[in-house]
């Protein structure tokens, strides 16, 4: 039975430092709505963060909306925050480390663990050079494709192709052996295709594809194939934010 990637969650316990960091500056640059819970109360109170610091493993965030929350918080208290940025869930326990009345400031120790995640359906990535060819066999086809992966995430690809493919690629069309090579694995999957399309100015033809039957070794692969895509991307924009 095909695996329902739709549905599916991919959560992660990040532990080390440096991957807490990127998650919390990644909520950062995204101004997002940050949800605050005290522990053991159902009181609910919204801020945003302010400054997020890799060498102190510190967040700031803004003051509370709630006057009468943001006057309970003291150091020491443990906090459940909750956000979320592109798809992606977080959430972790922190503690309160200071208060400032001066610059309505909150200033909140890393976690020892936060949770992330992502709905699969959304670790879309594009891909950069050098590109991984594929070469797809169709059934009622009698020589086969051959193109360049794009993207990927992980309910599926993208292929482009130089020339305009005759006959057309029809959607639903299903590519039982589709080969290529990733890392040292030789890779043999079935592909469906769902939106084929040309783009006469580039001339080039792309149509995206859904895995057909993923075993859990493959699709487990294929995860960790975007994921690591997908945090070098996330470095490469956090480092020309920088620049």
């Amino acid at each position: 039975m095909p695996v329902d990637h739709e549905a599916a969650l991919e959560a992660q316990h990040l532990t080390h430092a440096e991957d807490i960091y990127r998650a919390l500056r990644a909520l950062q640059l995204h101004r997002s709505l940050i949800t605050v819970t005290f522990a053991g109360s159902k009181q609910i109170g919204s801020s945003l963060v302010l400054e997020t610091e890799l060498e102190s493993q510190t967040l700031s965030i803004d003051q509370l909306n709630d006057s009468a929350l943001q006057a309970q918080l003291a150091p020491g208290q443990t906090l459940l925050l909750r956000a979320s940025y592109g798809g992606v869930q977080v959430s972790g326990l922190f503690s309160v480390i200071a208060t400032s009345d001066e610059n309505d400031v909150i200033q909140l120790a890393f976690p020892s663990e936060l949770m992330h995640r992502q709905r699969r359906a959304a670790f879309r990535v594009n891909l950069t050079a050098p590109l991984t060819t594929i070469q797809l066999h169709g059934t009622d086809r009698a020589e086969p494709l051959e193109g360049l992966i794009v993207d990927i995430s992980a309910d599926g690809l993208a292929v482009e192709f130089d020339t305009f493919v005759r006959p057309p690629i029809m959607p639903s069309e299903y590519f039982q052996h589709c080969h290529f090579n990733y890392g040292d694995a030789e890779w043999d999957l079935g592909l469906v295709a769902k939106h084929p399309s040309f783009d006469k100015q580039a001339s080039k033809y792309r149509c995206g594809f859904s895995f057909r039957a993923l075993t859990s070794s493959q699709s487990k692969a294929i995860n960790q194939w975007v994921l690591l895509t997908q945090r070098l991307h996330q470095q490469r924009t956090l480092l020309n934010r920088k620049l």
